[in-house]
């Protein structure tokens, strides 16, 4: 499905003001209609030099989605990997800290929490989520780090011993 297309389908109630973002959704299936259950990644991606406060919407907007596909493909999703880019200054990284988010390694921020999403709350339907917030200094130098480790073991395979 077009980003577009699905969401507006995600955001019925939303006006989208800038559809041309470039905010990824991901689901493992070949045919989720037809598959009995599969995961879904939903990255958001914030622009640089938000305020804090408009940067915690993140947050938000990742369950939003969660939700609005759940809602699409209902009972199907069993879990939820979901990734919000952001500036982290020190006050949205004590907010993390206090909303449960824990710090991983990194050549940038990385923060991650594993608590469940409710997807319904009068059903009480829940489904198991990773939820990551980082910075992009986190996935362009992580990105590198792997990157040149799987070169460095590639090229000493091909040395002579």
């Amino acid at each position: 499905m077009e980003m577009t297309d699905l969401l507006r389908e995600l955001t019925k109630d939303e006006v989208i003001k800038d559809d041309d973002r470039p905010d990824i959704a991901i689901i493992f299936s070949d045919d989720p209609k037809i598959t009995e259950k599969f995961d879904v990644v939903i990255v958001e991606l914030k622009r640089k030099g938000l305020k804090p406060e408009d940067n915690v919407r993140v947050e938000v907007q990742l369950e939003k989605r969660a939700r609005g596909l759940y809602g699409l493909y209902p009972g199907k999703v069993q879990s939820l990997w979901l990734y919000g880019v952001v500036e982290l200054d020190n006050d949205y990284k004590s907010h993390l800290s206090s909303a449960g988010y824990h710090p991983l390694y990194s050549k940038g921020n990385v923060f991650v929490n594993t608590n469940d999403i409710t997807v319904d709350w009068e059903s009480g339907i829940k489904i198991p989520a990773v939820r990551y917030i980082l910075d992009l200094d986190a996935v362009v130098n992580d990105a590198d780090a792997r990157n040149l480790t799987f070169l460095n073991l590639i090229k000493s395979k091909f040395e002579a011993q």
